[in-house]
């Protein structure tokens, strides 16, 4: 019987010391939940939570109209290179164009005097010097 009332005195004991700790425990999360609940209450703290979200907010609002200008920005690039290009192209035409009448207007305006080797085949020789020579 010894051994039977020796092993309840041992779970006697070891209940003891487990609701001693239990105790413990129970009174740091007092503690604790009074330090968070002061920490909670915090008005420095709370001002300071509600400062960075209106911080995050405005984040939020910069990005998005970042992200617009963008959009817009590619929208309106290529509409802006073709007008660039329509105006260099009609540039590049109407001054080819220029030049070729202005070439033109000179042939009529003057006519081309001939190389000598040319006059030379075309001056009137008759049958007889030709063949002499």
């Amino acid at each position: 019987m010894g051994s039977a009332l020796d092993a309840f005195r041992a779970q006697q004991q070891a209940a003891e010391q487990i609701q001693a700790r239990l105790t413990e425990v129970a009174g740091l999360l007092g503690q604790l939940r009074s330090q968070a609940d002061s920490l909670a209450g915090n008005e420095h703290l709370r001002a300071v939570l509600r400062q960075e979200e209106s911080w995050l907010e405005s984040a939020r609002r910069t990005v998005a109209e970042v992200r617009h200008w963008r959009q817009e920005e590619q929208k309106r690039y290529w509409p802006g290179v073709m007008k660039r290009w329509v105006v260099v192209l009609v540039f590049a035409l109407v001054a080819s164009a220029a030049a070729g009448a202005g070439y033109g207007w000179s042939r009529i305006r003057t006519p081309p005097s001939l190389p000598a080797y040319v006059r030379v085949f075309t001056s009137p020789i008759s049958s007889s010097t030709a063949l002499s020579r």
